[in-house]
């Protein structure tokens, strides 16, 4: 009976086979502990497992052969053992048998010495006396030793060292067992100093042993090989393997660092105070273009609510309640206040959406329309990628240009003029291009030398201005651009504003 902590006692309660041998040792195969060894005349029981060579503890069936060695099968092939020796040695389905897995109770030996051993795929019908033992340890050799799975084509022999770059820290040694008896039960162990624990066993279908990211230093290989029957050799193969470090891991360099690692502190101490009146240079600078933005945006809304603007709207619906158009008037009254009250609610905004920036536009084209009595047509267009609720640029940057092209462009053009405001996206800007079929800059300056008034647009000016300090702060994606385009007998076309401006998301 098995009794836990006892070794004297079975190594299992569940007994799937029992044989007494030629001496009158009893011997007993257990579900799980393996194979014991049973001595009747002194009641000495000892067991063996795995750990002993077993190649699975479940034993179905035990029979002696006719030189006294035991054959066992059991759930994981058929095993001879050497009593004398207590060595195991294991066949497997490599060896030919039927397979890896016996029947309990299926062996039986006839009168001619032959076994017969039954399992899942049949059954095995061998002369025991005829299995010969290989006693012959194999020669072991690295056949290969690859660098990135490249060959490395150089012969390595016992003993030998092998001397790696910092940056060639995967490698793999490829073993050999030279013994060609049953090479697929060749068997083989290797480790690498430092980095495995212990050794790794591995049979004859992955002979190789490979290591990934090895940490400069010096370690030793070794590797070790077995015949079929499990015979190892005695001392194997052995090599150094050195990987340099860097240059940057040496003592020379480490010391350089840490002087240089002393000036640095130093240096960024006297850089640290330096940053710090910097800072307080470039907070002060910050103000002053704060305040130079505002000023130049006070002067904006000045140029939008000045008092000729505001006098003309005045004097056009006075003129229509005269003329007893009392719709008319009210109309242009209505878009007037609404333009007034658009420009005082977004003055206090650095950024509005564009939304209302379209709606300032639309209002002041409205009123500029019916005050020069129809005299020019207008249209805006926006890029259908445009979120106009959502996108936001500055406040009355594009109004000075649409009103420099109707007062310098259409209102001195024979005929009827027309505007045209497009927006299109542009990865992180928009595009806005103001076009008019006016008589273009040249005519208009020659017009203005003529009338002995020349007046450079102040609302242009104050824009360009503002744009240059936005530029300061948003990285130079500000511009605008100012041509005339011309026909192909050189006549203008009118004039073209072409201006970028940084969106932020609102």
């Amino acid at each position: 009976m098995s009794k836990p902590g006892d070794k004297n006692s079975l190594s299992n309660n569940t007994i799937f086979a029992i044989y007494e041998d030629k001496t009158g040792i009893i011997w007993v195969g257990t579900s799980g502990g393996g194979l014991n060894r049973l001595n009747p005349r002194t009641g000495n029981i000892k067991s063996y497992t795995t750990k002993d060579g077993l190649p699975n503890n479940v034993i179905y069936g035990i029979l002696e052969d006719d030189a006294g060695h035991l054959w066992i099968s059991s759930n994981l092939g058929l095993s001879k053992f050497y009593k004398l020796a207590e060595q195991f040695v294991n066949y497997d389905v490599k060896d030919g048998i039927q397979s890896n897995e016996f029947n309990l109770g299926a062996c039986y030996k006839d009168n001619d010495g032959i076994f017969y051993f039954g399992g899942m795929n049949g059954y095995n019908e061998f002369d025991p006396l005829k299995i010969i033992h290989n006693p012959n340890p194999p020669v072991v050799v690295i056949t290969n030793f690859r660098k990135f799975n490249d060959v490395q084509h150089h012969e390595y022999f016992n003993d030998d060292t092998i001397e790696l770059n910092y940056d060639d820290n995967y490698f793999s040694f490829e073993i050999s067992a030279l013994d060609y008896t049953n090479p697929a039960k060749n068997q083989y162990k290797y480790r690498l100093d430092n980095i495995d624990k212990d050794w790794v066993f591995t049979e004859a279908g992955n002979r190789l042993a490979e290591y990934k990211r090895v940490r400069p230093g010096t370690y030793t290989f070794k590797a070790n090989g077995s015949n079929n029957d499990g015979v190892w050799n005695k001392e194997g193969v052995s090599l150094m393997v050195v990987v340099h470090p860097p240059w940057w891991e040496s003592w020379s360099f480490r010391i350089l660092a840490i002087m240089l690692v002393i000036a640095a502190f130093w240096y960024l101490n006297f850089r640290r105070a330096r940053k710090i009146r910097r800072k307080q240079e470039v907070q002060e600078k910050m103000l002053e273009i704060e305040k130079q933005l505002f000023d130049l945006e006070q002067k904006t809304l000045r140029l939008q609510m000045n008092p000729h603007f505001i006098f003309n709207s005045l004097n056009s619906i006075q003129s229509y309640i005269i003329n007893h158009n009392a719709e008319l008037a009210v109309v242009y009254l209505s878009k007037f206040s609404q333009l007034m009250r658009l420009i005082l609610a977004n003055s206090g905004s650095k950024f509005i959406v564009l939304k209302e920036e379209l709606r300032s536009l639309n209002y002041y084209l409205e009123l500029e329309k019916l005050r020069f009595d129809n005299k020019f047509d207008f249209n805006i267009s926006v890029d259908k990628d445009i979120d106009d609720e959502f996108m936001a640029i500055p406040t009355m940057i594009i109004q000075p240009y649409v009103e420099n092209a109707i007062i310098h462009g259409l209102l001195n053009k024979e005929g009827k003029g027309m505007i045209d405001i497009r927006f299109v996206l542009h990865r992180e800007t928009i595009r806005c291009t103001v076009t008019d079929n006016g008589i273009g800059r040249e005519k208009a300056m020659q017009l203005s030398r003529n009338s002995g008034i020349i007046k450079k647009s102040q609302g242009m000016m104050i824009t360009k201005s503002r744009l240059e300090i936005l530029n300061k702060q948003y990285g130079e994606e500000f511009s605008v651009e100012v041509f005339d385009p011309k026909d192909e007998k050189g006549n203008s076309l009118g004039t073209e504003v072409k201006l970028v401006i940084h969106y932020i998301e609102d």
